[in-house]
C-alpha cells in the first residue's frame, strides 16, 4: 500500500510520534475553547472591529515569538526552544482563565498576545525538529498525515463543545461560552506536557535526497566545470601561441634536444634526429592536443550553455540552469504565496462564523456539526491532494487546483448567496470552501522542507509563521470592511486575492516538475530497501 514504508519506518522515530500526538492534543483543546467560541465571545463584547484587533494581537505576537525561535533554534538545541514554548503555553492558559472570568477586552487582547508568542515559538521549534526527523522522499506522506491529524483532532473539540452547548440550551449566551471555554482551557496543559518529551538526539542524521541537495550538487558541478574550462582555455591558448610561432617552436625543440643530448652522454641512447623531424613531430602533437582540448571545452560549453546536466550524478534528473535558479527561489516563492493567501484569509476566516451566526441565525448545534464535517472533509481532501500530487501532476499543481476550487466556493458565498438562499446551500458552499482551502498546508510545508538545509529549517519554520503578520493586518481591515460593507463584501475581496495567489505558484510548479519525479524515485528506492 502506498505510504507503507513511512508507516513502518518514520513512525518508529520518537519525535515524529510525539509531535503528532502534541498536534492532536493541542488542536483538540484549541477547538473546544478558541476556534469558534472565542470570535463569538469577542463579537459579543466589542463587535467586529474587536474581533479583528484580537486576531491582530495574536498575529503580531506570533511574529515576535517565531523570530526569536527561528534565530535561536538553529544555534541551540531545538529542545531548548520547545521548553520555552511549554512555559509560554502554561502562562497563556492561566491568563486566559482569568480573562474569561473578567470579560474585558484589554484582558483578552493580552491573553491573545500570549497565545501568539506560544504559537510562534512552539510551531517554529516543533516544525524544525519534525523536518529533521523525516527523510526526503517521505515528507509528502508524513506531513500530509500530520496535517490530517491536526484537522481531525478538531472534530473532538467541536463534538465536546457541541454536547456541552446543547446541554446548556443550544444558544450563544455568554455564560454558556464561558463554561465551555473554561473546560477547554483546563485540559490544554495536557498538550504542553508532551513538549517536554521531545529530544534532539532522536532526530536522524541529515539526509541527502531532497531538492536542496540536488540543487547543491548541480551548483558544485558548475563550479567544477568552470574550473576545468579555465584550465583548458589556458592550455589551448599556450598551444595556439606555439603553433603560430614556428621559430619559437623550433628554438624550444632544439633547446630540448640539446639538453637531452647532454644528459644522455652517459648511455641514455637518446637520438636528437634532424631538425625538420623535430619540428614536425611536436607540431602534429600540438595540433592533436589542441583539437582534443577544444573538443573538451566545446563539450563543457554545450553542457553549460545548453543547460545540460550530468544526470547520473543527480539521480537521473535533467535540470536547466534557469530551472535551478527557480528551484533555489522555490521556498521563497511558496512562503510569499502563503503570505499573500493570508492577506485574504485574515479578512475572511474570523468572519465566516459570524456571517452564519449573525446573518443566518445558525445555532451552536448546526455550527459545530458543520465544522466537524469540514474537518472530516479536509482530511479526505488532503489525502486525495497528496495522492494526486505524488502520482500524477506534482504537489504544487495539485495545490493550485484545490485552491482555485476553494476560492470559487468563497466567491459563490460572496455573490450567489442572499437572504432568500436556503441554509443548506449556504452550508454546502461554506463546507466546500473550508475543506479545500485547509487541505493544502501539509503539502506546501513538505515542499518547503524539501528545498532547505537542516541547519536553516528553524528559520524557515519561523518564516512561514510570518504569514500571521499579514493575517493580523488584514483581520483588522476585514473588521472595518465588515462593519461598513457587510461580510460578503470581504468575501469577494478575499476571493480576488486568492485567485491571484493561486496563479503566483504556477512558475514554481513548472520548475519543480523534475524534482517531483526525482523524489518519487527516492520513495520507490526506499520501498525496495525497507
Amino acid at each position: 500500500m502506498d505510504g507503507q514504508p513511512a508507516l513502518g519506518g518514520d513512525f518508529r522515530n520518537r519525535n515524529v510520534t510525539l509531535i503528532i500526538l502534541y498536534c492532536f492534543l493541542d488542536g483538540a483543546c484549541f477547538s473546544v475553547w478558541s476556534a469558534q467560541l472565542l470570535p463569538v465571545l469577542v463579537n459579543r463584547l466589542g463587535g467586529d472591529r474587536a474581533v479583528g484587533w484580537s486576531a491582530a494581537a495574536s498575529g503580531i505576537a506570533q511574529i515576535g515569538g517565531a523570530t526569536v525561535a527561528g534565530y535561536v533554534g538553529d544555534k541551540l538545541p531545538r529542545a531548548e526552544s520547545i521548553r520555552t514554548a511549554f512555559c509560554c503555553g502554561i502562562l497563556a492558559v492561566a491568563a486566559t482563565l482569568v480573562a474569561v472570568r473578567l470579560l474585558t477586552m484589554p484582558a483578552i487582547y493580552i491573553t491573545q498576545a500570549l497565545w501568539g508568542v506560544y504559537m510562534g515559538v512552539a510551531s517554529t521549534s516543533t516544525e524544525a525538529l519534525f523536518a529533521d526527523s523525516v527523510p526526503s522522499g517521505r515528507r509528502a506522506f508524513i506531513y500530509n498525515f500530520k496535517w490530517m491529524v491536526q484537522t481531525l483532532c478538531y472534530c473532538v473539540g467541536y463534538a465536546v463543545a457541541l454536547v456541552m452547548l446543547l446541554c446548556m440550551g443550544n444558544d450563544w449566551s455568554v455564560q454558556s461560552i464561558q463554561l465551555v471555554m473554561t473546560i477547554g482551557l483546563a485540559a490544554h496543559p495536557l498538550a504542553h506536557v508532551v513538549l517536554l518529551q521531545l529530544r534532539d538526539e532522536a532526530a536522524p542524521a541529515q539526509d541527502e535526497g531532497g531538492m536542496y541537495f540536488i540543487v547543491k550538487a548541480q551548483k558544485q558541478r558548475w563550479r567544477e566545470g568552470e574550473g576545468k574550462q579555465k584550465s583548458s582555455n589556458r592550455q589551448v591558448k599556450a598551444l595556439a601561441v606555439t603553433q603560430e610561432s614556428p621559430l619559437l617552436s623550433e628554438a624550444k625543440a632544439s633547446t630540448a634536444d640539446s639538453e637531452s643530448a647532454l644528459s644522455g652522454q652517459g648511455g641514455s641512447g637518446h637520438h636528437a634526429g634532424p631538425p625538420a623531424a623535430n619540428q614536425s613531430g611536436p607540431s602534429r602533437e600540438a595540433e592533436e592536443q589542441g583539437r582534443e582540448r577544444e573538443r573538451d571545452v566545446s563539450g563543457f560549453k554545450d553542457g553549460c550553455d545548453n543547460d545540460a546536466v550530468d544526470e547520473a550524478r543527480l539521480g537521473g534528473v535533467h535540470l536547466s540552469r534557469r530551472r535551478i535558479w527557480v528551484l533555489m527561489a522555490l521556498p521563497y516563492l511558496v512562503c510569499f504565496t502563503e503570505f499573500w493567501m493570508s492577506v485574504g484569509a485574515g479578512m475572511t476566516v474570523q468572519y465566516l462564523t459570524l456571517f452564519l451566526v449573525n446573518d443566518f441565525g445558525v445555532t451552536p448545534t448546526w455550527l459545530m456539526a458543520s465544522y466537524i464535517t469540514i474537518s472530516c472533509s479536509t482530511a479526505l481532501c488532503s489525502t486525495a491532494l497528496r495522492y494526486v500530487g505524488e502520482h500524477f501532476v506534482g504537489r504544487l499543481p495539485a495545490v493550485i487546483t484545490v485552491r482555485l476550487i476553494g476560492t470559487t466556493f468563497l466567491f459563490l458565498l460572496a455573490t450567489a448567496v442572499g437572504s432568500g438562499t436556503p441554509l443548506a446551500v449556504v452550508l454546502v458552499f461554506f463546507i466546500a470552501r473550508n475543506a479545500a482551502m485547509n487541505s493544502t498546508m501539509g503539502v506546501t510545508r513538505s515542499v518547503i522542507m524539501d528545498c532547505v538545509s537542516k541547519s536553516s529549517r528553524a528559520k524557515w519554520s519561523a518564516f512561514e509563521s510570518f504569514s500571521s503578520l499579514t493575517w493580523a493586518g488584514s483581520a483588522v481591515i476585514g473588521g472595518y470592511i465588515a462593519e461598513a460593507k457587510g461580510y460578503q463584501y470581504t468575501f469577494a475581496v478575499t476571493a480576488v486575492i486568492h485567485y491571484v495567489g493561486a496563479f503566483i505558484l504556477v512558475p514554481a510548479a513548472v520548475a519543480a516538475h523534475s524534482m517531483e519525479w526525482h523524489l518519487r524515485q527516492l520513495k520507490q528506492a526506499g520501498r525496495g530497501t525497507d
